[in-house]
């Protein structure tokens, strides 16, 4: 670093200048994505986890269909204009009727949901098909991809927490 024209003192200040811009290159090129990759792929892998849960709770929970839904499944799919093949299930591990499956769609439903009348279970149904229809589910998985990409984002987080509450 030192020549003929450089004294001991600008050789120095070059050298400062040079561990600057090593250690702010290393902090913008290495550490920071390195920390948004951590964050990202520790998002993706809570939302796998949970997604494997829910698959696992399915199968291990599943009861029997009341035998009045698979008619009401196909009358209100007809109604909908709905032609993909819809697995209905009962559940006794969620409050509230549900759809999940992005190849193999399914409708949850809660265990009261026999207790209702034909009419109720008609209008749960018809919701939890127009939520396929729309195609809900898949932009749900879309939504969560985004939200790992930008998880560091607050206010990424509080537009998706409304919008899955408007689906």
């Amino acid at each position: 670093l030192q020549s003929e024209e450089t004294g001991p003192e600008e050789a120095e200040r070059l050298q400062t200048q040079q561990n600057k811009l090593y250690w702010k290159s290393l902090l913008i090129d290495v550490v920071i994505p390195l920390f948004w990759l951590c964050g990202a792929v520790g998002l993706l892998g809570v939302f796998a986890l949970s997604a494997w849960r829910l698959s696992r709770n399915i199968r291990r929970h599943t009861l029997p269909a009341d035998s009045r839904c698979p008619q009401l499944l196909a009358q209100c799919a007809e109604s909908l204009k709905f032609r993909r093949p819809v697995e209905l299930i009962s559940q006794d591990t969620i409050g509230s009727p549900a759809v999940t499956g992005l190849r193999k769609p399914k409708i949850l439903l809660p265990v009261y949901a026999p207790d209702m009348s034909d009419e109720n279970l008609r209008f749960i149904l018809l919701h939890e098909l127009s939520h396929l229809k729309r195609g809900d589910v898949l932009l749900n998985a879309l939504l969560l991809l985004l939200q790992a990409v930008y998880w560091f984002n607050p206010l990424i987080w509080l537009l998706f927490r409304t919008m899955r509450e408007d689906m």
